[in-house]
């Protein structure tokens, strides 16, 4: 997702991605957020609660969630607050346009 994020900062977009949940891979994503050209374009937010969640979906343009090996996840929201919802990685990506 941070790769394809770099290629739309290098075309001019305008977007926030922003990084919902946890996990082992957070301080590597961080890491890599922390580089041009994706510097101010990621926030993390770690672990939310319900309404907290609700909000930022309510606001995306885009929501993507992860999975590895093509395993279909519930990504509902209580599932992703309670850390049920089968999401290895641990982390939920939504992508937004400003405006």
């Amino acid at each position: 997702m941070l790769d394809a994020t770099k290629i739309l900062c290098e075309q001019g977009e305008q977007f926030e991605l922003v990084v919902i949940g946890d996990g082992p891979e957070r301080a590597k994503l961080e890491a890599v957020a922390a580089q041009a050209p994706l510097i101010g374009q990621v926030r993390f937010t770690g672990k939310l609660g319900p309404a907290e969640l609700e909000k930022e979906l309510a606001r995306a343009s885009v929501v993507v969630v992860p999975s590895l090996g093509g395993e279909v996840l519930d990504w509902s929201s209580e599932r992703i607050c309670t850390g049920e919802s089968g999401n290895s990685v641990g982390v939920g990506i939504i992508l937004r346009t400003d405006g």
